[in-house]
């Protein structure tokens, strides 16, 4: 679905795929981004008639998803979290040398521990997580240098 937003008088063309997936990717003018819709809360009671189709409300205005990195180019730069859930422990820290497969971090989700590998041999440069803190899904946990 493709959608023209203005935001500050400025136009933007949004593209979104599926609104229902959750996060929702949106390509704001050529560029794509993930977002993550607040939802609008619908009455208890049925309606008489369906209700007309809704388009989600957009957690970021669409000015700072155009300033978003591709996710093909997000994915090589940064470990980013597989699912959902709480960050148990950091292994790594800023200049830490990686190589692929070495434990970067892991994420307790329902119960269940999940050790976060590094995909590819690198140094850190920045670590976004810290024990206890929650993450969601696709969030940069670290960052590769260069």
């Amino acid at each position: 679905m493709r959608y023209q937003v203005t935001v500050d008088g400025r136009p933007y063309e949004v593209e979104i795929a599926d609104p229902a997936a959750r996060p929702v990717v949106a390509v704001v003018n050529g560029e794509a981004g993930e977002v993550w819709p607040t939802e609008t809360p619908t009455p208890a009671t049925a309606p008489s008639s369906p209700p007309p189709p809704t388009v989600p409300t957009l957690a970021a205005p669409p000015a700072v998803l155009a300033t978003v990195a591709p996710r093909e180019a997000r994915d090589t730069a940064a470990v980013l979290a597989p699912l959902p859930g709480v960050v148990l422990s950091v292994a790594v820290s800023p200049g830490s040398e990686l190589a692929a497969g070495d434990e970067v971090a892991v994420i307790e989700a329902m119960k269940m521990r999940n050790v976060v590998r590094a995909p590819r041999a690198g140094t850190v440069a920045a670590v976004h997580v810290a024990a206890g803190e929650h993450v969601r899904h696709h969030q940069a946990l670290i960052t590769y240098q260069g």
